[in-house]
């Protein structure tokens, strides 16, 4: 681990350098491989992927919802297309926020 400390306007800016394993992976003792056994299983997986489909389904339930209530009352009534669509959003939203940002709240969320 490289650390590099500098001065600038008043603060002290402090940078390390972390090395990669061979396989891509963080070395042992370092901030990622210090997670938490289900959130690296969590990670392991395609979140950006999964965040990217359920925001495509959001969209073209919000696109397709108010053509399918025309037909329903009950769906018009409380509606459940539209909220539907705005929750795959939020939850595709996080998804791909917790794979871009590695926090356990976003993971969490997600």
């Amino acid at each position: 681990m490289a650390s590099h400390v500098t001065t600038a306007g008043g603060f002290v800016i402090v940078t390390h350098k972390y090395p990669l394993s061979s396989a891509g992976q963080a070395a042992p003792g370092t901030v990622a491989s210090q997670l938490p056994g289900p959130m690296q299983t969590f990670l392991r997986g395609k979140l950006k992927a999964l965040g990217v489909v359920q925001i495509i389904i959001g969209i073209l339930s919000l696109l397709f919802g108010p053509v399918l209530m025309n037909g329903y009352m009950l769906i018009e009534a409380n509606g459940l297309l539209l909220w539907t669509g705005v929750l795959y959003i939020i939850s595709g939203s996080l998804a791909v926020a917790a794979e871009n940002t590695h926090r356990r709240d976003l993971v969490c969320c997600s």
